[in-house]
């Protein structure tokens, strides 16, 4: 399996998960690669209404998702300090 595969695969599973959110849930999203960057640029959790999970909106958690590619390196230690 290639990383084009695994990023898609693991692309899919995040989108699975957050659409099971409702708005009285909270939640972020966290790409690592050589380095991690939060979804909305801080630690806070927002709340997964409909907006945030809209891929037609180009803040929304499904956005960034699906703008993350294979690139880097995988900086566990990173990601893992900012949550």
């Amino acid at each position: 399996m290639n990383s084009e595969d695994r990023i898609s695969l693991a692309k899919t599973a995040a989108k699975s998960v957050l659409k099971t959110l409702t708005e009285h849930d909270y939640a972020t999203v966290i790409e690592f690669n050589s380095m991690a960057n939060i979804w909305t640029g801080n630690l806070d959790l927002q709340p997964m209404t409909d907006v945030n999970k809209d891929p037609d909106n180009s803040s929304s958690a499904f956005t960034f998702i699906d703008n993350l590619g294979p690139v880097g390196g995988t900086n566990f230690t990173d990601a893992f300090q900012k949550a």
